[in-house]
């Protein structure tokens, strides 16, 4: 369990919250825009001050008793948030003064168990300081003035929580200053220090990717077993990426939820735009992509150009046709659709590709499984005595090769490196290396070492 502290950020839309949770975690992982409503899902991150470690959990905007239903969705997700967190940051907009939302939510806040801190945000300068005091209103104590954008009051803001933390109740066994925990945000695991020598193994990080509305958060809740991000048949309901952590088999694994990408000639709004860029940069951070298609629409160009994508940035994949449930289906069906799918991506042919229903659960599991080999195959280190074994017995006696080499001579081979494998030959001219030789040797490494859902990497060395 989690000895640090959980901090949850609320209050009404377009109070700055995402910029506040950005500010304190030190990078732009919340997508902050104008327009209000961007946060939609829970979003993790971790922290440190003075020394002291705790975790921050951003959540949308609150509409008391709104019909909405995107909105009654918010307010569950950071229900969640609440009965989950320590401690609780309500922020406030000192530019629109106490709002009838701002009175409801501190209704809200007054009835839970939650220390609160009341956090009046946009206060930039000394004149907006003196504005601050009708905020005492809500009857949440003192409130503390902040300006997210430029940082200033955080410092404030910050040795006031920190002062909070120190009284709350130790969990048994917790040093001082808490520790990493394994909570959503999987930085936080590497913070704290294993009993004994060995340090534990880093969470496999795998990514939900896929254009939009093609079941990413249905999947993803049907992993965890609850309604962990907001799903909706309206597309681009997911603006940030959310991490959750799970367990499969014993292996902790620390799934990515992203927002859809669709091509650039249709991202139109700032916040589509930066939701993309957040699922590009989850791309950066994860061991394996599991690219989600719909199975009713089939598999498209942009499909085919985030596969690409993926396995241009090294990492592991998995192509998971969702939605599989609703397709009509004949004695090899899903042969015919894989062959389809494999003739359009002659590069990936390592990929698995499997066939589920997030909304029914079928397969599900396998794809944690597949999702777990290919990031097993990405870490995988091969003894350079085993390795130079394998080579010297795939050319010995092998006249067939004799045409693709030419009169091309390998001396030796190693692995150089992993996260995705690297292998390097060390021959006698380089330049002399065909190509249909280095796909000859890539797929006997495939066979003889089961490398399935990895890229590799092959490079050639002179030998001087």
């Amino acid at each position: 369990m989690p000895t640090e502290p959980l901090v949850a950020i609320v209050g009404r839309p377009n109070v700055g919250k995402s910029t506040l949770f950005n500010r304190i975690i030190q990078r732009r992982q919340a997508v902050v825009d104008e327009v209000p409503g961007v946060t939609r899902d829970r979003v993790y991150g971790r922290a440190e001050w003075s020394g002291i470690g705790f975790r921050l959990v951003d959540t949308g905007g609150l509409v008391p008793g709104s019909k909405d239903p995107m909105e009654i969705a918010i307010q569950a997700q950071a229900a969640v948030a609440i009965d989950e967190a320590a401690i609780i940051l309500f922020v406030a907009d000192v530019e629109t003064g106490v709002t009838d939302l701002d009175e409801a939510v501190a209704a809200q806040l007054r009835r839970s168990d939650r220390p609160v801190l009341l956090v009046v945000n946009k206060v930039d300068n000394e004149t907006r300081e003196h504005e601050i005091h009708v905020f005492q209103a809500l009857g949440l104590g003192t409130p503390l003035p902040v300006a997210a954008i430029s940082g200033r009051g955080s410092g404030d803001l910050l040795q006031a929580l920190i002062d909070l933390i120190g009284g709350l109740p130790r969990p048994a066994g917790s040093a001082a200053g808490g520790t990493a925990g394994d909570g959503p945000e999987p930085d936080a695991d590497r913070g704290g220090g294993p009993v004994g020598d060995e340090e534990p193994a880093a969470p496999l990080r795998i990514a939900v990717l896929g254009r939009p509305n093609v079941g990413k958060s249905s999947f993803v809740n049907r992993v965890c077993g609850a309604e962990r991000v907001i799903v909706s048949p309206m597309a681009g309901t997911t603006r940030d990426s959310s991490d959750i952590e799970v367990e499969y088999k014993g292996e902790r694994l620390v799934l990515i939820d992203t927002a859809g990408l669709r091509r650039r000639t249709r991202v139109k709004e700032n916040v589509e735009y930066y939701s993309a860029l957040r699922a590009l940069q989850s791309l950066d951070r994860c061991d394996v992509a599991l690219l989600l298609v719909d199975a009713v629409e089939g598999f498209a160009a942009q499909d085919a150009r985030i596969l690409e994508r993926i396995l241009d940035r090294g990492k592991g994949a998995v192509l998971v046709v969702n939605k599989w449930d609703l397709v009509e289906k004949e004695t090899g069906t899903a042969e015919a659709y894989a062959r389809d799918v494999r003739d359009t991506l002659p590069f990936a042919g390592f990929v698995e590709i499997i066939f589920v229903s997030a909304l029914t659960g079928q397969r599900v599991e396998k794809v944690l499984e597949l999702g777990l080999q290919a990031g097993q195959a990405r870490r995988m280190r091969i003894p350079t005595s085993t390795f130079n074994r394998f080579v010297e017995s795939t050319f010995r006696g092998h006249e067939a090769i004799t045409p693709a080499m030419g009169d091309l001579r390998v001396s030796y081979a190693t692995q150089a490196g992993i996260e995705p494998p690297l292998f390097v030959f060390f021959v006698n001219d380089p330049k002399k290396v065909k190509p249909n030789f280095k796909r000859y040797l890539e797929r006997r490494i495939r066979e003889e070492f089961i490398l399935a859902g990895t890229p590799l990497r092959i490079l050639f060395r002179s030998k001087a």
